[in-house]
């Protein structure tokens, strides 16, 4: 399976994630350097138990909308995307799909017949098939974590007074992922520390068109991981074709 334009929507979006809540330290009186600040968000990052988050990437007039939960065993998306719904889930070594006709012809290259089929039906995925590797380093904590860290050369500006109190910009690139990544993005933290994320936005050009993806966390559990079910029902994948 070669990613499709929503999933290149989703990878870049995914590697995008913004965290609201921020525990209470010190206004910093000084500008600390970009690998202070990543250094003690990731630290605070890794320490969570699970995010929730909620994301909207925009390209040629198309909007791909949606919310996310994940903890680094476990997670579940809800996207939007021309008007259909798709659902992905992950608990432990098992991963579910439940999609539209049109993206299960996209993932799985399905004949029309078999998408009509089965979409909005939960299909079992081994997570060792190599086609959804990016799917699932989008759905993992641990992954998420990492690609909250602008990369390359970063520059600090600020400090900033915003709605969202004092705060630092961090300018830099994007995680490269999937074949997609190494665009601008502008990560707004916190003055205190630990820095944790709380705004992000990124407008670049994709296949000579105009990308833009913003995200904003619903919630930050530092506590209990999220919890989430097993479908009550799903049919198998054969990786050689749809279910039968």
């Amino acid at each position: 399976m070669k990613p499709t334009s929503r999933h290149v929507l989703l990878v870049t979006g995914i590697s995008l994630l913004l965290v609201g809540s921020v525990p209470n330290a010190a206004v910093a009186t000084t500008k600390p350097s970009a690998a202070t600040i990543e250094k003690a968000m990731l630290k605070a990052l890794r320490s969570s138990s699970s995010i929730q988050f909620q994301f909207i990437s925009k390209q040629a007039g198309q909007t791909m909308s949606g919310i996310q939960w994940s903890s680094p065993t476990q997670a579940l998306q809800s996207t939007n995307y021309l008007g259909q719904t798709n659902h992905i889930m992950m608990i432990g070594n098992k991963l579910w799909v439940n999609d539209n006709a049109t993206g299960l012809q996209a993932m799985f290259n399905a004949s029309s017949a078999q998408a009509n089929r089965w979409q909005n039906v939960w299909i079992s995925v081994p997570r060792t098939n190599s086609n959804f590797k990016y799917i699932i380093n989008g759905l993992k904590g641990s992954s998420l974590f990492s690609s909250f860290l602008p990369q390359g050369k970063v520059r600090v500006v600020g400090p900033t007074h915003s709605k969202n109190g004092n705060v630092f910009t961090l300018f830099g690139e994007t995680v490269k992922s999937g074949g997609t990544g190494g665009f601008p993005i502008g990560v707004v933290v916190s003055a205190t520390a630990p820095y944790l994320p709380i705004g992000t936005y990124i407008s670049a050009t994709l296949n000579g068109k105009k990308f833009t993806s913003t995200l904003k966390v619903a919630g930050f559990n530092t506590k209990a991981p999220v919890a989430i079910s097993a479908p009550s029902s799903a049919v198998a994948y054969a990786l050689t074709g749809m279910p039968k």
